[in-house]
């Protein structure tokens, strides 16, 4: 037994001097594996908005093919962050968009094309899964005292929320202008959004 004290006094005092060692080693691996997880769930997110605007543009270019090309058309990429007052600014949303418009001659050639839309994104490589339940159709209703005839469907994407909105004929919530004049707007704006870990496109507000 008393042959064994030496050994242990040796291995105890060999941990007091590496103890500190051991210690900035671990610190040194959890913090390289903290920085590793931060870049890659940046590249992951940077990726899901480049996914989802390649995704759009295929969306908007099936539109185009098969019901024509709308009388304008606007695309959108942008972040915002929200300011607090106490501090400072905030997290970063940003947004993937398309908002294209066409004149038709009544709500029916509005409803076709509706319907058509939606078709459309529902088959766009299967990578635009519905969030609850398709609209059935465009319907009407009333904001501000307004008529209002509207349909909206949502969908997830890589983790982003998407929303595919259909207004007919209520030109205070169009953004855009049909070349006829006799004619009545038909707008679509479809995008995706989601929260950023960095500004990927221009900031907005």
């Amino acid at each position: 037994m008393a042959s064994d004290k030496p050994k242990r006094l040796t291995q105890l005092a060999w941990w007091r001097t590496h103890k500190v060692l051991f210690i900035l080693t671990i610190l040194v691996f959890a913090i390289l594996g903290f920085l590793l997880y931060e870049k890659i769930a940046l590249y992951e997110n940077r990726r899901n908005f480049q996914q989802a605007r390649l995704a759009i543009d295929s969306v908007y270019a099936d539109i185009v093919r098969q019901i024509g090309q709308p009388d304008n058309h606007k695309r959108i990429d942008n972040c915002t962050r929200r300011y607090m007052e106490f501090t400072g600014y905030g997290d970063i949303t940003c947004h993937v968009d398309d908002s294209l418009i066409y004149g038709v001659q009544d709500k029916d050639q509005a409803q076709d094309m509706y319907k058509k839309i939606q078709k459309i994104i529902g088959l766009s490589s299967n990578r635009f899964k519905l969030s609850g339940s398709l609209s059935g159709s465009i319907t009407d209703g009333f904001a501000v005292n307004a008529p209002y005839h509207s349909a909206s469907d949502s969908y997830d994407f890589s983790g982003l929320k998407c929303t595919a909105n259909y207004v007919y004929n209520t030109p205070s919530e169009t953004s855009l202008k049909i070349n006829d004049r006799e004619k009545t707007p038909f707008e679509v704006t479809f995008g995706c959004f989601g929260s950023a870990k960095a500004l990927f496109f221009p900031l907005a507000y």
